[in-house]
């Protein structure tokens, strides 16, 4: 990354759509271990783009290294690999050649393919670029390159976002019927109240003839037994939980909203100054043509679409015959 800070100063805002992402405590030397090597593949199966660095001083490719970029490219067969031979002041430059033949012919054995490979020398001074005569990519041009390919990152945005409101809208469907549980037994405890008041109406009704007849009863005067009062005992009163429980749930859905409101927009803040693959222009959110040029975001080509309504338009002209705006 020095050489792209001390080579490039003023073009390097031109990878202003890029992320480099070291792969965190891996060293293929043999001092790593099962967990540097599980954080690496993770590292990299999330990366869009590798640079994968060799030493110039040895030239030779760490057969860890192989296993995890098979690894990786057994999840995604067509992601982007770029080989940096560092350190290549510490080569005569015919020999920087030769070890790039042997890195392009062993990946070659190995069936990695590579979209290039180059050497670059250490230090922060003006470093140079020393590139493969078989396939001469300068990195910097190549990582350019990938650059403009990132504004596709606006297609992410939308997919995490998708996600992201998926998972919310199952957490409210979760909720409702939730709520609607909550209804259903509130209703059910009111027709077995209904249904007791009507049990306990007969009680008293029986228990009061009872009472009556014994009255009357000369032994029963005489005795000391009570008939035993009808009082409110069983009354079952659930309200007050259910109404606590489902205004719960719902300040718990008002708080998932807002949450999901905010989560998405950090999406679109993750990526502000995406650009147009093919004018540069800066491009609109939610938007799947440039504004400025028409292009296809994702292909960067101009693509018969309107860029306003993004209808197909089935022949050329001045105004789009759905939306009636200006093309």
């Amino acid at each position: 990354y020095g050489f792209l800070d001390s080579k490039k100063t003023k073009r390097i805002s031109e990878l202003n759509n890029l992320c480099f992402v070291d792969t965190p405590g891996y060293n293929p030397s043999g001092y790593e271990t099962e967990d540097d090597n599980g954080i690496a593949f993770e590292t990299l199966k999330s990366a869009s783009v590798i640079l994968w660095a060799i030493n110039a001083s040895s030239g030779e490719i760490h057969q860890t290294d192989i296993s995890i970029i098979h690894r990786v490219l057994d999840e995604n067969a067509s992601k982007k690999i770029f080989v940096i031979l560092t350190k290549a002041d510490e080569r005569m430059p015919s020999q920087l050649q030769e070890i790039m033949q042997k890195i392009s012919e062993s990946l070659e054995h190995e069936d990695i393919e590579i979209a290039g490979i180059s050497a670059v020398e250490s230090g922060t001074g003006e470093a140079e670029e020393t590139l493969f005569n078989d396939n001469p990519v300068s990195v910097f041009e190549f990582l350019v390159e990938e650059n403009k390919n990132r504004v596709n990152t606006i297609l992410k945005c939308k997919e995490l976002s998708n996600i992201i409101d998926e998972v919310f809208k199952d957490y409210e469907v979760s909720i409702n019927n939730d709520n609607k549980k909550i209804s259903d037994t509130k209703q059910k405890i009111e027709t077995v109240k209904m249904q007791f008041e009507t049990f306990k109406s007969s009680i008293e009704k029986t228990v009061n003839q009872i009472r009556d007849q014994a009255l009357s009863s000369s032994n029963y005067r005489n005795s000391n037994f009570n008939i035993p009062e009808i009082n409110d005992d069983f009354d079952i009163e659930f309200s007050d939980f259910i109404d606590d429980r489902t205004s719960q749930n719902n300040k718990n859905l008002e708080k998932a909203t807002l949450l999901c409101k905010k989560m998405i927009a950090a999406v679109y803040e993750i990526f502000p100054e995406m650009r147009c693959p093919n004018c540069q222009a800066k491009i609109v959110p939610d938007s799947s043509a440039c504004i400025y040029c028409n292009a296809n975001l994702i292909t960067g080509k101009k693509d018969d679409f309107c860029p306003h309504c993004h209808a197909k338009l089935d022949e050329p002209g001045a105004f789009c015959t759905i939306c009636g705006k200006k093309l």
